[in-house]
């Protein structure tokens, strides 16, 4: 399923709602399409396709008029740049793992500002972040979280998530809601009162 599509952000808010009831913590979905830029490498990898086009007409046993190296190079230049940036596999393959990872990272960061996460009464809310083209999952928890449960139940949920499909990523994303549930139900129940300060629709950024 889709994340984008309505029925799996349904699902996806009613894990929310259902993981909340048993803790006091606020979770946070947030959906980002693609973390970063990755324009440079596009360029350069059309760069590559140019060079490569460039070489043909100077190696050629044919002869062809000088003129035609820069549109040559220039054509395939072009072509090389949009095929990059429309092909996730290319421009994963063309981005690398660190400058992916590095992404996801920084807008994870940036995600947890802008949504408020940190903005709950007892410091109590928790990002759970899903970049779509780098196909990973961070979860980032508030000071009241951190004191509680520490790193290392994160990191197993995130290890269990693996890298998902497009086609798995709604399942997966509700299957980590459960388990970070889990834990925040064991490390911090809910009180005798348990506002909604987020709401449990996921945000899906553009």
């Amino acid at each position: 399923m889709n994340i984008n599509d309505p029925e799996a952000l349904d699902r996806i808010e009613k894990a929310v709602g259902k993981a909340e009831t048993g803790t006091s913590a606020e979770l946070v979905v947030v959906v980002h399409p693609q973390s970063g830029s990755y324009l440079d490498r596009e360029l350069l990898f059309g760069v590559g396709v140019g060079v490569v086009a460039l070489a043909f007409l100077v190696f050629s046993p044919w002869t062809f008029h000088a003129a035609l190296a820069l549109a040559d190079f220039l054509i395939a230049f072009t072509a090389g740049t949009w095929v990059c940036s429309w092909s996730t596999t290319l421009k994963g393959l063309v981005a690398g793992r660190r400058r992916r990872e590095k992404n996801v990272d920084a807008a994870s960061r940036v995600a947890y500002l802008d949504e408020g996460v940190g903005a709950t009464k007892d410091r109590t809310g928790v990002l759970i972040f899903v970049s779509l083209f780098e196909r990973s999952f961070r979860i980032l928890a508030d000071f009241g979280v951190e004191g509680r449960v520490g790193e290392a139940p994160w990191n197993r949920i995130l290890r269990e998530a693996g890298t998902p499909t497009p086609a798995k990523t709604a399942e997966t994303v509700v299957s980590v809601i459960e388990k970070a549930g889990a834990v925040l139900a064991e490390a911090l129940p809910p009180g005798e009162e348990n506002p909604d300060e987020i709401p449990n629709r996921p945000r899906v950024l553009q």
